[in-house]
């Protein structure tokens, strides 16, 4: 072989060599498509970080009858049985985000079932504040018999189907956002029992189960939920907002039926002077049980046990409570609103420190919020930071939970453009919106722990 060729095979060699050296960088890693750390986010003013809504509907009948609500066309996620009014009536029910409409069943006269399609519609009201809609008009040849014995029923997040609660327990402190600190799944159902002769309710059970997912933090933390509204928007720091659901005292409410499949779980419930807290005791054992430093957040350590999970039962007199003042509606009313459940960790170390969703106020419990808070929080939005970072997310299905250290970006891909490009696109950002169903998760599956 020559010089010439010789040089040339060695440059043709070395250009391969670079080609592939090249192609092998950019699939370990491409600086332009690796996700963006949370923390790295530009937050929109105004983002929520919600992926449930409020829809009123308002709904027309010719006369009394029965419906189920549904948030899918196919009919299987069930919201709400109730009975509807002769007349006009409404309702409030909590809707995941990304609904664009939610439809009822109902029987007709001549047999058989009908499903009628209901569109959501977003309005702004003068103060620009986004409410959504709905109008539900009844036909005549709704079946009116099966209102002599109406259901009265509200699930979230849905009659057989579990939401999930993630938590960050650094609050005030900037998070690692893997979101897996305190996870939690939770199933409520709403009955309302009428008296025999059906003009009112006589009590309503509130059957909640919830199953311990992951906790992947090492303070001091126990799961909590308050009943009743205290959300807290357009509300300063030190202010109560208050909303149409009546107090609900510890001496018109019963907890029954309390069972634990996991050794020592409990439910303590505690009297505010407005409100019901509900705390669960007995789970701080799960840190470490499989050898690990946490619970359920690394995968040398998985915990392959049965679930830990806990039910109960709140029973609450309406019937007293209408007694006392026969103008109040019945507590039954508001359950369907997805602001009747404030899920917060309470540290228990005497402080009394909370960690709530996004615009919940702390309760009465907790007295140190802005002392504790400092700059942090941004003016007038309870749990949110000057960059208007959260500390806890909710959503309205089961879904997949980082591993230890792992940011939630990395795990849903779809995360960071929700965030980025707002959450009430339906048109154009649906697929935004449920950033958390299964088809968004990583492939890489060393990234995430998942309950299925």
């Amino acid at each position: 072989m020559n010089a010439k060729n010789y040089l040339l095979n060695m440059l043709l060699v070395g250009s391969s060599i670079m080609m592939l050296a090249s192609c092998v960088k950019n699939d370990v890693y491409d600086p332009d498509k690796a996700p963006k750390k949370t923390e790295d986010l530009v937050v929109p003013e105004g983002f929520d970080w919600k992926t449930s809504q409020d829809v009123t509907v308002a709904m027309t009948s010719p006369h009394a009858a029965s419906v189920a609500v549904y948030t899918d066309k196919s009919c299987t996620q069930q919201i709400a049985e109730l009975p509807v009014a002769e007349g006009k009536s409404s309702i409030t029910l909590e809707v995941p985000k990304a609904n664009s409409s939610i439809w009822f069943e109902y029987a007709l006269a001549s047999g058989g079932k009908e499903v009628m399609e209901v569109p959501i519609q977003k309005t702004v009201t003068r103060a620009d504040a986004a409410t959504w809609a709905a109008s539900a008009i009844f036909p005549d040849k709704i079946d009116a018999s099966e209102a002599n014995y109406p259901n009265y029923v509200y699930y979230q997040p849905s009659k057989n189907g579990f939401g999930t609660l993630m938590f960050e327990d650094r609050w005030p402190e900037t998070a690692d956002y893997d979101f897996n600190d305190f996870v939690v799944n939770y199933n409520i159902k709403a009955q309302g029992v009428p008296t025999s002769n059906y003009e009112s309710l006589d009590y309503t059970n509130l059957t909640v189960t919830l199953k311990i997912r992951a906790m992947g933090g090492s303070l001091p933390y126990r799961f909590c939920m308050q009943i009743g509204h205290r959300l807290a928007t357009d509300a300063a720091p030190g202010t109560l907002s208050e909303t149409s659901m009546e107090i609900l005292r510890k001496d018109i409410i019963e907890v029954t039926g309390v069972k634990s499949n996991f050794g020592g779980g409990s439910v303590e419930l505690i009297e505010g002077t407005k409100y019901v807290i509900l705390a669960l005791n007995g789970f701080d054992g799960l840190r470490g049980i499989n050898g690990g430093s946490f619970y359920n957040t690394e995968k040398t350590h998985l915990y392959t046990g049965e679930v830990p999970t806990i039910t109960f039962t709140l029973k609450i007199d309406e019937k007293r409570h209408k007694t006392e003042n026969p103008r109040r509606r019945p507590f039954f009313d508001g359950f369907g609103a997805q602001s009747a459940f404030d899920y917060f960790l309470q540290k228990t170390d005497g402080s009394n420190r909370e960690i709530h969703l996004i615009d919940w106020m702390p309760t009465e419990l907790y007295t140190t919020y802005d002392k504790d808070a400092g700059a942090t929080t941004s003016a007038g939005i309870y749990y949110c930071s000057d960059k208007r970072f959260v500390w806890g997310l909710k959503v309205p299905e089961e879904i997949a939970w980082p591993v230890e250290r792992q940011d939630i970006t990395g795990v849903y891909p779809k995360f960071s453009e929700w965030i980025e490009r707002g959450s009430d696109d339906l048109v154009n950002n649906v697929d935004n919106i449920v950033w958390y169903r299964n088809q968004y998760l990583t492939p890489n599956a060393n990234l995430y722990i998942k309950p299925w």
